[in-house]
């Protein structure tokens, strides 16, 4: 960020930073000084406040100490904390210090932004931890995952003995996200090093919100090892996230354990492990065939279409068939473009295993019910399955008028969809 600033001419700063001046000045003095103390808005008012004041700085920075930065950011937002005391719970303020301090390349202490008449008191350890996590997820959001890590160790190190409920969250969460910014650094065996560590430091938590936690752990390690092509360890890993939590009521579960599935399913078609592929994917099928939340229904609607797929290959086309029409009359209503997007695949690829049957007359049939149902659509998506569908129709069409078989061969449709991911 600061490097596009150096290059874009100093007066357009100036006019930019004026403007943001004006905004938040008038934020602080309008917004903090009328709003604080009304029923009901005293809190959010001291948050617009002491936040704007906050920005402002940077902005201030920009103005008048390009050459001389501020040398303590913490020093500066205490203030303003002092000033605004109930904005100090905010968990959003903490991340916009730590990004004016990252900003302007200045020292930022956490610890230094909430008053503490006890360092032992555990709302003030949570206001510490949540500031670090804060940080590290803003650098994790600007690609700056090596940095986004250290942040997330200190972190841990911090706080990684805690018993305290609200901290041990914070401390599993940063785990995860360390595992996560690990993966984008294509460094899968530590990223499942950490998801280890997770996984054996929480597995035993009762707490909801643990729970998730290790299930996300399990599931993101599953996937690390599918891209080290270990796809037998990934299937087991995937195993042991429906084992653990395959009863599980709630809808973050409910998904993470569908997800698993799924990605177990697709792992084994992968090893042609068909047969296999295809029992999971009824499993996946008949534990949330039902559910109505879209999570779960892209889930289902994917492992219809995968097991058709499978199906097909298999040279199963009548079941693979049935399968298609399952799909379509389970989601052909629905209005939601993954949704969407899947019934038309569906309609597509029941044609194009009609047509390998010499079925030409009932694949033109179901390309023209593809055509006449998401024409009008405007989403991408969709409308490259109506150009396949329509280009498949004139080939067919093409050898009809032709009559020759071998014409048939060489201008055959498009080749079938595969499974998707």
């Amino acid at each position: 960020m600061s490097d596009l600033l150096v290059a874009v001419a100093p007066h357009r700063i100036a006019r930019w930073a004026a403007r943001r001046l004006v905004i938040y000045l008038v934020t602080a003095l309008i917004v903090g000084q009328t709003f604080i103390g009304v029923a009901g808005l005293g809190r959010g008012g001291e948050w617009i406040a002491a936040a704007a004041i906050v920005e402002l700085f940077g902005v201030l920075w920009i103005l008048m100490h390009r050459e001389k930065p501020h040398r303590n950011v913490s020093t500066f937002a205490s203030r303003v904390l002092g000033s605004f005391p109930s904005a100090s719970q905010s968990e959003e303020l903490p991340f916009r210090v730590a990004v004016v301090a990252d900003f302007t390349g200045t020292p930022y202490s956490p610890s230094a932004l909430a008053p503490r008449d006890d360092p032992d008191d555990n709302d003030d350890r949570y206001t510490q931890a949540r500031m670090l996590f804060d940080k590290g997820f803003g650098f994790g959001q600007l690609d700056r995952s090596t940095e986004a890590i250290a942040v997330y160790d200190e972190l841990i190190v911090r706080f990684g003995s805690t018993i305290d409920r609200p901290l041990r969250e914070l401390v599993a969460k940063a785990l995860v996200n360390k595992g996560i910014m690990l993966g984008v650094l294509d460094r899968s065996a530590n990223a499942i090093a950490v998801y280890d560590e997770l996984i054996a430091h929480f597995g035993s938590a009762t707490d909801l919100s643990l729970r998730e936690l290790v299930a996300k752990a399990l599931f993101n390690k599953g996937v690390r090892l599918g891209v080290l092509n270990r796809g037998a360890d990934a299937i087991a890993v995937y195993d042991e996230l429906v084992v653990r939590f395959g009863s599980a009521t709630d809808l973050p579960l409910c998904e993470l354990v569908a997800k698993a599935l799924f990605n177990r399913g697709r792992t084994l078609g992968e090893l042609d492990h068909s047969t296999d592929a295809i029992a999971v994917y009824d499993e996946l099928i008949v534990r949330f065939g039902s559910a109505t939340e879209l999570p779960l229904q892209e889930l289902i609607v994917k492992a219809l279409f995968n097991k058709g797929v499978i199906l097909g290959e298999l040279g199963h086309s009548a079941d693979a068939i049935a399968v298609y029409d399952e799909l379509i009359v389970r989601f052909g209503a629905a209005t939601e473009l993954p949704l969407r997007e899947r019934v038309a695949k569906a309609l597509f690829n029941k044609g194009y295993v009609l047509y390998t049957l010499g079925r030409s007359a009932d694949a033109i049939t179901v390309y023209d019910e593809l055509i006449v149902r998401f024409d009008s659509a405007a989403d991408l998506p969709l409308r490259a399955q109506v150009a396949n569908a329509r280009a498949d129709v004139e080939r067919i069409l093409g050898e009809s008028t032709r009559g020759s078989g071998s014409a048939r061969s060489s201008a055959a449709p498009r080749r079938l969809p595969s499974a998707t991911s």
